[in-house]
């Protein structure tokens, strides 16, 4: 193969996203949003990076969540459609405020914090092109902080989180644009 050739296959499966949603851990709710590229390696492989960020609570409190997650999944593709199920392993954070009012007024000055922690994630999307360039996507991401066994990353003011501060679920809906 080519070079020409070998650019043309790796930038005819090469997109950037954009998805925004609903997030959710115990008893909090709220929404997020996510950019990211996935990189379909193979017919039934794509390798992903993705960047998200989102707020919930529940009066007064208030927390926010954070990620960055390369992943991989196997993807089974079915004429204009593909269901991905795949994992990542990254680094997320969570923070904790007493009130909308202080998050809005010190968002860097959180009450208690969990950042740069590893973070683990599954995933499940169906993608639908749209276009010859465009897809869209609906994901669903079950992630958790990984706080056991090592000490990576900074962790104030909660000694002991609660599992509504370290995991979520998202529900995301967006677009992929593929490159040509």
């Amino acid at each position: 193969m080519n070079v020409a050739c070998l650019a043309f296959v790796l930038a005819n499966e090469l997109g950037v996203s954009a998805g925004i949603g609903y997030l959710t851990s115990p008893d909090l709710k709220g929404s997020a949003f996510a950019l990211g590229a996935r990189w379909r390696a193979a017919e039934h492989i794509a390798l992903g990076f993705d960047a998200g960020y989102g707020v919930i609570g529940k009066i007064p409190d208030v927390q926010d969540r954070w990620w960055l997650m390369p992943s991989v999944a196997l993807v089974m593709p079915s004429g204009s459609t593909a269901l991905d199920v795949g994992a990542g392993l990254g680094l997320g954070a969570t923070s904790g405020y007493r009130s909308w009012s202080e998050y809005v007024a010190g968002p860097f000055n959180p009450v208690w914090a969990l950042q740069l922690v590893p973070t683990f994630r599954v995933h499940l999307q169906a993608t639908r092109k749209l276009t010859k360039r465009l897809d869209g996507f609906l994901r669903l991401d079950l992630a958790s902080l990984l706080l056991r066994g090592n000490s990576i990353g900074s962790r104030v003011g909660i000694p002991d989180p609660a599992v509504a501060d370290t995991r979520w679920l998202d529900l995301l809906i967006g677009i992929q644009f593929r490159a040509l």
